[in-house]
């Protein structure tokens, strides 16, 4: 008895498998590359799109600190422009060869006070609104009037008359507290408005002076320029001051200088007010050394006279504190309380002062998680999109396949019956009867493997039919 062979798939079987199979790996393939790539370029986005955003958020920090310097540098220079006033007339009123203004009475300081002279309790002085007080070199309440020469009394009588001016300035200008000038020919010094002041003495010794005198000194020639002096703060006043200064010169000559003291309470309320995000803070600083003009953690005062630096209040090295006074501008990152912070500053006022602007990374950068998320989101989307698309595809290769082996196997059935009944002695009778074995013309016209196939045997069931038709003759 013959063993029968364990019966193997179908062609059509094994045509559909091998086509699903493939498409699959080469569908699989495809989409894991794409979702490689997809979470490739998910990732280089985010990274770029974050470090972009972060960039972006240093800028606007950075412009938030440039718009309130600008607020406070046109405050200042409003002021500023007074003190350039007071030195055109300094040089007016000391180079006037015929000066036509009326005499006008002059007070020695500590010696008699002005007579239109009230306590002001802002002050916590007696002043006078509409004179001046002056002293000079080695001048004593008692010996003054025996030291005055001709020289230092002209200097007296003409600068008597920048009372019209130091009044005018304080009128429309009421931020400065007090208002001076020093003279290069004797050293005398006029301060308004009138009051008892510790002795100045010598004017060109003093630390507004100086500067200026210094400048003109470097280049005789040059056109004196507005001089910031460094802040201090007047203990028995209770107010931070900043000095304001300008030479004044004529034909190339140091007549004197011109300064006041600008009282920065409104200045330290500007930058005390601006708040950024949740827990943003704003600070000003003068000098390299980070000298603080405004803090929210400071409260404006000053012990021994010393004020103290922003590296007080804030964990700043001293190689930040340096970039912070000496670039124009630019964005700092330090710790402070275990936390990531931006510092941005921009200088100002010939870089002689920093306003800036702290803020938390961690509020900062709310809007890069947001960024973040829409992007993972927009990922995982993807991904979703390209898997439903493999699993169409999967559908459509089952259906493909069933079609391209129909296609195969169907004109290979046909001719397998053919070659079945080709096998039994009954097919020459079947030719000798009549009965034709049909095989059809598109298969036998098909330009491929099948059309051969086809085509040899219907010559081979010709051949027999010629064979059986000869046996019957």
């Amino acid at each position: 008895m013959t063993t029968q062979p364990k019966k193997q798939k179908s062609i059509k079987q094994q045509i559909i498998t091998s086509f699903i199979v493939f498409t699959l790996i080469a569908m699989i393939v495809v989409s894991g590359t794409a979702i490689g790539f997809i979470f490739l370029i998910g990732n280089t986005t985010t990274n770029q799109s974050t470090e972009a955003l972060k960039e972006q958020i240093k800028t606007n920090i950075i412009g938030t600190a440039e718009n309130n310097g600008d607020v406070i540098v046109s405050k200042l220079q409003n002021s500023a422009a007074k003190i350039e006033m007071l030195a055109q007339q300094i040089e007016e009123v000391m180079t006037t060869t015929d000066l036509t203004y009326d005499p006008r009475p002059s007070y020695y300081n500590n010696a008699t006070n002005p007579p239109d002279s009230i306590y002001d309790p802002s002050y916590g002085l007696s002043i006078s609104w509409n004179y001046s007080n002056f002293d000079f070199p080695g001048a004593t309440p008692s010996n003054w009037e025996s030291l005055v020469t001709p020289e230092i009394n002209d200097t007296i009588q003409r600068s008597a008359h920048l009372d019209y001016t130091f009044k005018m300035i304080h009128e429309t200008s009421p931020e400065f507290r007090w208002i001076y000038a020093g003279f290069e020919d004797c050293g005398l010094f006029r301060n308004y408005p009138g009051s008892p002041f510790q002795n100045i003495k010598d004017a060109r010794t003093r630390d507004w002076y100086i500067p200026a005198k210094q400048q003109y000194t470097n280049n005789p020639t040059k056109e004196s320029e507005l001089i910031y002096i460094a802040p201090y703060y007047d203990i028995s006043e209770g107010t931070l001051l900043i000095s304001v200064v300008k030479g004044a010169v004529h034909n190339n000559q140091l007549i004197g200088v011109a300064g006041g003291d600008i009282t920065i309470a409104t200045i330290q309320d500007k930058i005390l007010d601006i708040q950024v995000l949740e827990s943003g803070f704003a600070a000003m600083t003068q000098g390299s050394d980070g000298v603080l003009v405004a803090h929210p953690d400071w409260e404006g005062s000053a012990s021994n006279d010393t004020i103290p630096y922003l590296s007080e209040f804030e964990p700043l090295s001293q190689n930040q504190i340096s970039q912070i006074t000496s670039s124009s501008s630019g964005v700092i990152e330090y710790t402070r309380d275990g936390e990531t912070w931006y510092l941005a500053h921009v200088s100002i006022l010939e870089g002689e002062y920093s306003i800036c602007v702290l803020v938390p990374e961690k509020e900062a950068l709310e809007s890069v998680s947001d960024l973040e998320t829409q992007i993972d989101r927009s990922t995982r989307l993807t991904i979703i999109e390209v898997v439903i698309i493999v699993a169409i595809a999967a559908i459509l290769a089952i259906v493909v396949g069933v079609f391209t082996a129909n296609r195969i196997v169907r004109p290979i059935n046909k001719l397998t019956q053919i070659a079945s009944k080709m096998s039994t002695d009954t097919i020459r009778d079947d030719l000798a009867n009549g009965i034709d074995l049909e095989i059809d013309e598109e298969l036998e016209e098909q330009d491929d493997e099948i059309g051969d196939l086809t085509r040899a045997f219907k010559g081979m069931i010709n051949s027999i039919q010629e064979e059986s038709e000869d046996n019957t003759r």
